[in-house]
């Protein structure tokens, strides 16, 4: 251990230059000393400022940048000593500097709530103002790639810019009190937040939305992910519209407009090439997925139809309702035709599920039990009812391929894994969240639904691969259960969908969110 001795008044600053064999120090004795490592030694004194020296920052090229209380900022030669440029115009003390990886760009922060840009590239040795904080910024740092600029303010907010556009990117919250420090990991995934909270929060800025996009106005209560993970359909309360989203854009494609009232449920056919739609004006809407228009409207139900489901060979079109039951729909008829309606709840039908061969369907409703029933033979029969769960069954799913398993989810946020021939449980799950719908993976052994990834014991997929455990928990995102992502008040979901580790999120504001995890 050494300790370096020679400055007068407290230290502000530290940084090593790029080869770790010197380092600098800046203080409120207005200099910067340039230290061996090695030796202890004072290689250079650096004066110039007539204020304190509040940030220094080394570039990958080795030049020196200092930032002071008195409004400048300075670039220097460390090896000469020499100022190579002094960058004025700040309107308060300069609190923190640092370099882009290429060394074109200085970022800085001012006690005035601003973050500055400043430019030796084709802008010609200029400085762009940032706006957008509401009071002192005291840290700022360029992510390791040079796209990103991040900043952190008394005003409990961590803002990431665009350092091409210099626009605000993304504002995250969560920190409860004055923030001073802010830093990316080497790789850039990740990027630390600390201060006056006595709390280091770690963002995964990879995987905060890739968008946000406008459209509805109203909170958001159903979205449907497609399979691909390219398009988003979303509908809001009292909008009676639905969005068609792309998901790499984030552009609003598509709005569809005709039903009459609330939109209860939204799915992808299995070839994605249609959309369909259910609503508590008691008709079900097939859409075309690519051009957005109306092809068929499906009405017989008497009361609102709560989920709808296309059979895996695209045939069909199964529909549940508040009025107890469940109609199957052949909707590729000139004339829409009712193939038949399935009788046997006692409350409100709530889910529905082919099986992989369309042969069997699966249906669950507020009366807390699950219904199989073979809708090969004519009349349909009714082959079992699972009993157990303690509450609404909200969700079903067959295994895929097979089909001998059977995936149930309930209000309670209870799980049950079922033989589907014996109707025995093979697995419970208490994951006290609530899950609206619910699939088996084909990677490995999860369910997906629409929170994310959740591992089972008594299932192997047909391509059993390594799969990370991505789930939306309250406030959360976890991996394999352990805590990764907080979400800020605004990017709470009001609804959710997940495909190929992307999130599509609804939120109460009527924005849309895509979060990708890679």
């Amino acid at each position: 251990m050494k300790v370096l001795e020679g400055h007068k008044l407290g230290l502000r600053a530290v940084a090593f230059s790029p080869d770790g064999k010197i380092l600098a120090s800046g203080a409120t004795d207005k200099k910067i000393m340039l230290w061996d490592v090695k030796s202890g030694e004072v290689i250079r004194t650096l004066s110039g400022h007539s204020e304190w020296v509040y940030g220094i920052a080394y570039s990958r090229h080795g030049l020196l940048a200092s930032a002071s209380a008195d409004r400048t900022v300075r670039i220097w030669n460390p090896s000469t000593g020499e100022t190579l440029h002094k960058i004025d115009g700040y309107r308060s003390a300069v609190r923190a500097v640092d370099f882009s990886p290429d060394g074109t760009q200085v970022a800085t922060v001012t006690s005035d709530r601003s973050v500055w840009l400043w430019s030796t590239s084709s802008d010609g040795d200029t400085l762009h103002e940032l706006s957008g904080h509401t009071d002192w910024v005291y840290g700022v740092a360029f992510s390791p790639d040079g796209n990103l600029v991040a900043s952190v303010s008394a005003d409990r907010t961590v803002r990431l810019w665009n350092a091409k556009t210099r626009e605000t990117v993304q504002t995250l919250q969560g920190h409860s009190d004055w923030l001073y420090a802010i830093a990316f990991s080497p790789d850039g995934r990740l990027l630390a937040s600390g201060g006056a909270d006595k709390s280091v929060r770690l963002w995964d800025v990879k995987s905060e939305p890739l968008q946000t996009v406008k459209g509805h106005t109203t909170s958001i209560h159903a979205v449907a992910l497609s399979s691909d993970g390219k398009i988003l359909a979303s509908a809001a309360d009292d909008d009676n519209t639905i969005r068609l989203w792309n998901a790499d854009s984030g552009v609003n494609a598509l709005v569809l407009g005709g039903h009459e009232d609330w939109i209860f449920s939204l799915t992808f056919s299995p070839d994605l090439a249609l959309l369909a739609s259910s609503s508590d004006d008691k008709t079900i809407r097939i859409w075309d997925a690519r051009s957005g228009t109306a092809l068929k409207i499906l009405q017989g139900h008497e009361k609102s139809i709560r989920a709808i489901i296309f059979s895996p060979d695209g045939k069909l079109v199964a529909s549940a309702s508040d009025d107890k039951t469940v109609k199957l729909w052949d909707h590729a008829a000139e004339s829409v035709q009712e193939v038949r309606t399935l009788k046997g709840h006692i409350e409100a039908v709530r889910a529905l599920a082919f099986s992989p061969d369309s042969k069997i369907l699966a249906t669950s409703s507020d009366d807390k039990t699950i219904k199989l029933w073979d809708i090969s033979s004519e009349p349909a029969l009714l082959v079992k009812t699972l009993e157990g769960h303690r509450s609404s069954v909200r969700a079903v799913a067959f295994s895929p391929i097979d089909g001998k398993l059977l995936a149930s989810t309930s209000a309670d946020g209870m799980i049950r894994i079922w033989d589907a021939a014996s109707g025995l449980v093979l697995q419970t799950l208490q994951v006290y969240v609530y899950i609206g719908s619910i699939a088996f993976s084909t990677k490995g052994p999860f369910l997906r639904t629409d929170k994310g990834l959740l591992k089972i014991d008594c299932y192997t997929p047909p391509d059993n691969q390594p799969q990370t455990g991505y789930f939306l928990k309250g406030h959360w995102i976890t991996r394999d259960g352990e805590n990764l992502l907080w979400l800020p008040p605004q990017y709470r979901a009001t609804s959710s969908a997940f495909q190929k580790n992307i999130f599509g999120l609804g939120h109460s504001s009527g924005l849309v969110s895509f979060m990708e995890f890679v």
